[in-house]
């Protein structure tokens, strides 16, 4: 039998209620702060992301399924979402809108990772961009967002991190300082982190080896390695963050992994019933990119955002047994059928309550009625209407309360107007 790929899930009917009820969270979330959702292509010119994310991060190093195409170009599954948000905007003309333009999408992305808990090789993220402005209330909006977002889900066990990694001159200079206290320290290093002492400094902050991170906790800070614009633009946001008291704490360690980003950086970690942090659950993770729009051709454009792991989101609903079922309404009707005849009319009745704006459902592959009734009782109809051979002649239907269990005729010619009556329709 051929099954589906390493790390590539099915969505089933059964889990469908958490996707529709995380869904209609962006939806209400995204109304309420201002953004319009874009729907980006799934595949994208792979140049796009070597350019954008960085040519020597993790993703485009190691975990993008990229294919040449019949007619030589390279293209690539989009592993994320922030550097297509930005190609859409420069290339649809949105310069030429109100700026800034506020943006959602809930999309698949796709990345060759080793499948685990909250991470497989297609996974869904949520992103809120803003592109057009480099003002500090921007960041603080963006983390606002996500705050309510996740409140709204149910979601509170949860923490914001915030660092500040400057400007591309903040971050040379500190990569130098940097450089100098790692070299003394070389040979208590992990491989890797030796290995990236030149290219990719950064790396080590994270690295999961203990004596990489006791070397980190006493390494200098690049907060305190800011140029003074990077430094202004920093207590703001924190100055933001406190009058809108927003819980967060700062963490000195945090780059992100892309090169992209700049100034502000943020992750959403989850929290324990005793307050301790998970590092290996980030539900979320953005940030200011004020260079992105540079690297890949376009003018200095400036940006904030940030990409929320839907999974993941999913994962922390069903460990906290959220109630996750209220979009998603029980029907008022079920029709039961006895009979080909019976079918072929119930088939009908169905089409007409559909239009008629009632809630209703059926199994028109079964036969015998046991069965229909568990069925209907098993998804919460309010009602079932019993369709056989005798009542058709007769030109009635049976009218059974699920509840109750109690029956009546109602007649076929006064259906649709009775039921719409009883349902308040």
């Amino acid at each position: 039998m051929i099954t589906s790929p390493k790390g590539i899930k099915d969505i089933l009917p059964q889990e469908e209620a958490y996707w529709d009820f995380v869904e209609n969270a962006v939806k209400k979330t995204s109304k309420a702060y201002g953004f319009g959702r874009i729907r980006l292509p799934i595949i994208e010119k792979t140049k796009l992301f070597i350019k954008g994310t960085g040519k020597n991060t993790e993703i485009v190093k190691k975990e993008m399924y990229s294919f040449k195409t019949k007619g030589g170009d390279d293209l690539t599954l989009r592993p994320e979402g922030t550097p297509g948000v930005m190609r859409a905007y420069l290339e649809r003309g949105m310069r030429s809108l109100i700026q800034p333009v506020k943006l959602y999408y809930f999309e698949p992305m796709f990345r060759h990772e080793r499948p685990q808990h909250g991470r497989q090789r297609q996974f869904y993220q949520i992103g809120f961009e803003t592109i057009g402005s480099d003002s500090s209330i921007i960041d603080a909006e963006i983390i606002q967002t996500v705050y309510n977002f996740l409140i709204n889900l149910g979601i509170d066990n949860f923490v914001f991190q915030i660092n500040s990694i400057g400007d591309i001159n903040c971050r040379s200079k500190y990569k130098k300082v940097l450089q100098d206290c790692l070299s003394k320290n070389k040979s208590v290093l992990c491989d890797n982190c030796q290995k990236d002492l030149q290219d990719r400094i950064f790396n080590i902050f994270e690295c999961k080896e203990e004596h990489c991170q006791q070397i980190v906790r006493i390494s200098p800070k690049i907060i305190d390695n800011l140029c003074d614009l990077c430094r202004i633009h920093f207590k703001e946001l924190l100055e933001i963050l406190d009058e809108i008291e927003m819980p967060y704490s700062l963490n000195h360690s945090i780059v992100r992994g892309l090169d992209y980003y700049t100034r502000t950086v943020f992750e959403v970690l989850t929290v324990d019933e005793f307050g301790q942090m998970s590092s290996q659950l980030s539900l979320a993770g953005g940030g200011r990119y004020d260079s992105l729009s540079e690297s890949i051709g376009g003018p200095k454009i400036s940006g904030s955002g940030v990409a929320i792991g839907v999974e993941r989101i999913i994962s922390v609903l069903e460990d906290k047994n959220i109630d996750v079922s209220s979009g998603n309404k029980n029907p008022d009707i079920f029709i039961a059928q006895l009979g080909f005849t019976a079918k072929k009319y119930g088939l009908k009745l169905f089409d007409r309550l559909v239009e008629s704006g009632i809630n209703v459902e059926a199994a028109f592959s079964k036969d015998s009625l046991s069965p229909q009734l568990k069925l209907a009782d098993s998804k919460g109809a309010r009602y079932t209407i019993i369709i056989g051979e005798k009542e058709l002649k007769d030109k009635n239907v049976l009218f059974r309360d699920m509840k109750s269990g109690n029956q009546e005729i109602l007649q076929i010619k006064n259906l649709i107007p009775e039921l719409k009556n009883r349902l308040n329709v």
